[in-house]
Parts: structure tokens; sequence; C-alpha cells
């Protein structure tokens, strides 16, 4: 269901529209509904922890969230390589990282990167406690684009953080989901 009613934030403002909870987070052992303080937060929350009967279904508010456009999934996704000023960006010269596609994924994903100049690369991959799974490095790879692979070989079903580090001084990372 949407809202029984519209959206309000916790300062008081009407959004003048009603809020969605198909916008929830599935992680390893919970699922984040976005709630809204609303008579269906509950319903809503049941019918989604009858999809995910091994996982705890938790609410999180997110009235102030959703006045700007967002609610839970959005705020778990990859953060930009760089953050733009405002301020002659597009003439700033520097590598870019796309978010690995497919995502989730179960047996591989592509990184692409665009290098401006030759350098050294390593993705490293983490898991949801910090600890290194895999590093894979590529060497002297030539300005321009490159799409590299990461293999789910190995790994078990979940999330995980990589980290790609350029010429050992810029990085970049992002979330990865790995499913069986």
């Amino acid at each position: 269901p949407l809202t029984q009613d519209n959206v309000i934030t916790t300062s008081g403002n009407n959004l003048g529209f009603k809020g969605s909870y198909v916008n929830y987070y599935v992680a390893n052992t919970v699922v984040l509904v976005p709630n809204y303080n609303d008579p269906n937060d509950a319903i809503a929350n049941e019918i989604i922890e009858s999809l995910y009967p091994s996982r705890t279904v938790t609410g999180i508010d997110c009235r102030n969230l959703y006045e700007w456009g967002g609610k839970v999934h959005c705020v778990t996704q990859q953060q930009p390589a760089s953050f733009a000023t405002g301020l002659n960006n597009n003439t700033r010269k520097e590598s870019t990282i796309i978010q690995n596609f497919p995502n989730p994924f179960s047996e591989s994903s592509t990184l692409k990167i665009h290098l401006e100049k030759t350098a050294d690369v390593i993705i490293r991959v983490y898991n949801h406690s910090g600890q290194l799974v895999s590093s894979q490095n590529q060497e002297c790879l030539h300005a321009g684009y490159h799409h590299l692979r990461i293999s789910a070989c190995n790994l078990s079903e979940g999330i995980y953080t990589y980290v790609v580090v350029i010429d050992n001084a810029n990085r970049y990372s992002g979330r990865m989901t790995i499913h069986e």
C-alpha cells in the first residue's frame, strides 16, 4: 500500500503526497523498510516480512529523507567518484569509476573505469566485517576506458565493498551484492 495519509516531516511540513514502501533495502539478515509514522507502516512491514521470512524487517523513519526525494534504498547506493563544487568542474581532469554492472550478480560483474593517464590499478574487495577477501592488480593500464571483471568465485552471497586504488593515491569505493 501507499501511506494512508500524506507524509508529514518531523518538523510538521506536509509534503502533499503519500509515501511508498517499495523502496526498501534487502541486506544479509535484515530488510530495511521506509516508514512514515503512518497507520499503513505496520501493514507494509508485514507484507514485506512475508516476502523475506528468513530476514528481520526493520522500519526506518524516512519522513525527512523523503522530503528531499530519497528513501532507504537510495541512500544505500554508491557514492560519486568525486564531489562537484560547481566551479569549473567541467575542466577538471581525473579518472572516473562507473558502478559495477550487473549489480547484484552471481558469477561476475564489470567495473568500467576511465583513466586520464597510464596508471596501476588495484581492486580490493572487503566483506561486511571489513576483511579483505579479494585483491586484483592491473599494472600499467593505458589512458582511456577499461572494463575490469570482478569474479564472485570463492565469495559467498552477501554485500561487499570494493575499493579501486589508482597509482596508490586516488581511491574510489562502491558496493556490490552477490546472490546465488
